[in-house]
């Protein structure tokens, strides 16, 4: 599906979950590199997800209604919503994204 803005992001999970299966994997494997790998891409990817997810209240990232309410919705290559493709309510917004603040 084309939509006009751009390439989005809506979850967070699934990118920090892949990340924690990678260093969970390169544990078992006792491959020390794609652990290390692993755990240098959760921390990034939980970083980011803390700042451009997940903000606290006083952030100027976005307009204020988004750090009044502490999430966005979608990321898009050009601009953040509010909503989510499961609709608008803030539950949706945060209901996307809760998987991934366990590890934060």
């Amino acid at each position: 599906m084309c939509y006009t803005g751009g390439k989005n992001q809506e979850s967070t999970s699934e990118a920090v979950n892949a990340y924690y299966a990678m260093s969970l994997a390169g544990v078992s494997l006792g491959n020390s590199e794609m652990r290390d790998l692993g755990r240098l891409l959760l921390a990034t990817e939980i970083r980011s997800v803390q700042k451009y997810y997940h903000m606290m209240p006083d952030s100027a990232i976005y307009p204020p209604i988004f750090a009044q309410n502490g999430c966005v919705g979608i990321l898009w290559s050009d601009k953040a919503d509010y909503s989510t493709f499961f609709g608008r309510a803030l539950s949706s917004s945060f209901a996307d994204d809760l998987t991934s603040s366990v590890f934060s």
